[in-house]
């Protein structure tokens, strides 16, 4: 089968999430000896970087829709995946595709959409984190302005933006019938956001992979007592301040000695690391490490629980990733694909949004009891297995296949 990923950008897999899912796809497909291909919109760092992965790459410039097509036709590509979320990418490579796909009737197409389908309104931070950026340096004062200005639209005018996100995902629907999502959850909540009620029997559910290849068995020797977090540093989506301020409350409430050896490890970089970085510090926060942009694996085979704060997420493979390294995930429950990831109290801990005591009480039961934790992180590297990378390509051949006899 020959495969053609179309996103908004070139597909580093040490870039972000998407990137990352169609590099691990591609990689996965490519030993089960199929070809892939890539076209894209955007060039990351203004660099092209040529990626193995792929037999050949097309950055989509002027006149894409025939640059495509000739692709398709050149290379007899049988399989379109279409991954653009970023909003004038969707609006102009909807309808080319449609047009395209008249013109070459044995190509199937399909959109996967990597977000929950909801939520997008709550992204924006609290209005006194925006004070802060604004006497931050990594932070421009106008971009400043401009986010508090949609955050305050999105506040007052909570209808006009149901309705604005209607007609975002309707153009998705209208324009392609084969929806891939990333939970059977998502489904109803797409079919409620763009108004349509009903959910389409063409939508279909396919979660990500796991991206480590991990030959040997975890050393659980070798955890230390490390928490770790590891995402972008965005406070709008992943609320990292949360996760400091119940870091901070469990360090200064505790009276056990022990939960005072304990770190909590920040892997990420973004904008608000200055102020996060402030934050600590004026707060006092203890026992709080800052280690920027780095390969994540060696951290998640160290640290013993990961932490999620985020405000709403697509399907985080950092969680499956923390459980797939025998790293104890605790998140909040702000996103229902959560349920898919972590079985609450078996593999992992489900927190209501904000509920920060009951949030500290889960760290603290994992951080002073061995055995429970020890128990948890074996079952979640079990559990974690049902994303292993061969078995969800195969759902996506099943996939391909269900739309060749439909």
């Amino acid at each position: 089968m020959n495969i053609l990923f179309i996103s908004d950008r070139q597909a580093l897999p040490t870039f972000g999430g998407i990137e990352r899912v169609i590099s691990n796809l591609a990689r996965q497909f490519s030993l089960d000896n199929h070809q892939c291909y890539h076209a894209y919109f955007s060039l990351i760092n203004e660099k092209e970087l040529p990626n193995p992965l792929f037999r050949d790459e097309l950055v989509l410039t002027d006149d894409f829709q025939t640059k495509i097509e000739n692709l398709i036709v050149a290379n007899h590509i049988d399989f379109v995946i279409n991954n653009c979320i970023v909003k004038n990418d969707i609006k102009v490579i909807m309808p080319a595709l449609q047009a395209i796909k008249k013109r070459v009737p044995k190509t199937k197409f399909c959109f996967l959409y990597h977000n929950s389908c909801v939520g997008a309104e709550r992204l924006h931070c609290d209005y006194g984190f925006y004070l802060k950026r604004l006497s931050c340096k990594s932070w421009k004062k106008i971009e400043v302005l401009a986010s508090v200005s949609k955050a305050v639209i999105f506040d007052i005018f909570p209808h006009i933006i149901k309705k604005y996100f209607q007609k975002k995902y309707r153009r998705i629907s209208d324009n392609e019938p084969n929806l891939v999502l990333l939970s059977e959850h998502y489904k109803q909540n797409f079919a409620n956001i763009t108004g349509l009620g009903e959910i389409s029997p063409q939508w279909h559910a396919i979660g990500n992979s796991l991206c480590f290849n991990l030959d040997n068995d975890i050393d659980f020797k070798a955890k230390e007592r490390i928490v770790l977090f590891v995402a972008r540093l965005d406070e709008d989506q992943k609320r990292l301040s949360k996760a400091l301020e119940i870091w901070d409350e469990l360090q200064k409430k505790s009276s056990d000695n022990s939960l005072h050896k304990w770190s909590f490890v920040i892997v990420g970089d973004g904008n608000d690391k200055a102020i996060y970085e402030d934050m600590v510090t004026k707060r006092h926060i203890p026992n709080v490490q800052f280690e920027g942009w780095q390969d994540s694996l060696p951290y998640y085979l160290k640290a013993s629980i990961f932490v999620m704060t985020s405000i709403v997420e697509g399907f985080p493979m950092t969680l499956m990733e923390a459980k797939q390294c025998g790293c104890v995930p605790i998140a909040f429950d702000s996103f229902e694909a959560v349920h898919d990831v972590i079985e609450n109290g078996v593999d992992g801990f489900i927190v209501t949004y904000n509920d920060k005591e009951s949030f500290i009480e889960r760290l603290v039961s994992l951080m002073e009891n061995d055995d429970l934790r020890n128990s948890m992180a074996k079952k979640a590297i079990i559990t974690a297995q049902k994303f292993s990378v061969d078995k969800i390509a195969q759902e996506w051949y099943n996939y391909y296949e269900k739309l060749t006899k439909a």
